[in-house]
């Protein structure tokens, strides 16, 4: 599927999801965006080297279950050009082991593309500051940023593989917030990612269940704050002290929502599967809606100048990057 041609809500089964690619609007045979599952978790105390340990056991689970997969990868300290994925891969927790440091960035990144400018549904991208950014910027989280295609779920429908693949990585990271479901991929390079999000924006305008990721203009700006609601949302009980704890929260979800508990707090599943849902239609996910409705008040907010989404047709990018957080509100 090319740009534009955005098919009707009845046609989005998880198998089509795959094929759903938007080329990129200056480079036709590039694919720019496509449809898969996403995860992104937050992770506190970068500097420390138990967090980078976790992140590093989550990357190598990763390689263990879709290492086939990956084609390009880009060195454990983010330097450099991406290079051929080793057919033994690249054993990270061996890496922190023996070579950790706080005044090194953490920056890892995977993906099955031939080339990395490329969007692909097998990629994997982590990023740490190091001392001298956390001193400059602040005390920004880490980021473990994953995507899958849907392929993913095949024969496993009925099996919470996609609930219990994100449970175990928040049972390993401890995140203070994070988030999975339907999402758009983009390029694992930041630089492209920036360049080519706007391709996005039919979509998320369209589509409230759909996740648009900048794992790494999000870790920047959320301070203490959560991104959002999805069909997993991961919240920390510290995070969710200013709206009343974990258990106020619980008290507020019926039968609707399923429940997984990591170290320091909860994996909240917003109904069976994930739903895309459909503005068109008047159709908006009441379970991403009714989660939403109680964390909007730890929800980010972009500061001037800062977005996910440039300025579009005329409008300024961070108000329309707080209007799409802003989504489900009612």
């Amino acid at each position: 599927m090319n740009n534009m041609a955005l098919p009707e809500n009845d046609n989005f089964n998880s198998e089509y999801l795959d094929d759903i690619v938007i080329m990129d609007e200056y480079e036709p045979n590039r694919p720019a965006v496509k449809l898969g599952l996403v995860c992104s978790l937050y992770v506190e105390k970068p500097l420390e080297k138990e967090t980078r340990l976790a992140l590093a056991r989550c990357a190598d689970d990763y390689q263990t279950r879709f290492g086939s997969h990956l084609k390009r990868y880009l060195k454990p300290n983010g330097e450099g050009k991406y290079k051929t994925y080793p057919k033994g891969g690249i054993n990270l927790v061996e890496y922190i082991e023996k070579r950790f440091t706080p005044d090194e960035v953490f920056g890892p990144s995977f993906t099955c593309a031939d080339d990395p400018d490329d969007a692909a549904s097998y990629s994997l991208d982590i990023y740490v500051r190091d001392t001298e950014s956390i001193e400059e910027f602040g005390d920004r989280p880490a980021y473990f940023s994953a995507t899958l295609p849907f392929a993913f779920l095949k024969g496993q429908e009925n099996k919470a593989a996609f609930q219990n693949l994100v449970h175990n990585w928040c049972k390993i990271l401890k995140p203070r917030s994070g988030y999975a479901g339907i999402g758009a991929i983009l390029s694992v390079d930041i630089s492209q990612q920036r360049r080519t999000v706007n391709n996005t924006y039919p979509l998320a305008r369209r589509f409230p269940g759909l996740e648009i990721e900048s794992a790494s203009d999000v870790s920047s700006h959320m301070g203490k704050k959560i991104k959002g609601a999805n069909w997993l949302t991961a919240l920390s009980d510290d995070c969710l002290q200013p709206i009343g704890g974990r258990a106020a929260l619980l008290a507020q979800l019926d039968e609707n929502f399923h429940i997984f508990e990591y170290e320091g707090g909860v994996l909240i599943q917003a109904g069976a599967t994930p739903q895309l849902g459909d503005v068109n239609r008047q159709q908006i996910p009441g379970d991403y809606r009714h989660l939403s409705k109680i964390l909007k008040p730890i929800r980010m907010t972009f500061p001037k100048d800062e977005y996910i989404f440039p300025d579009i047709n005329g409008r300024d990018g961070t108000e329309i990057t707080n209007e799409w957080l802003a989504r489900f509100d009612d």
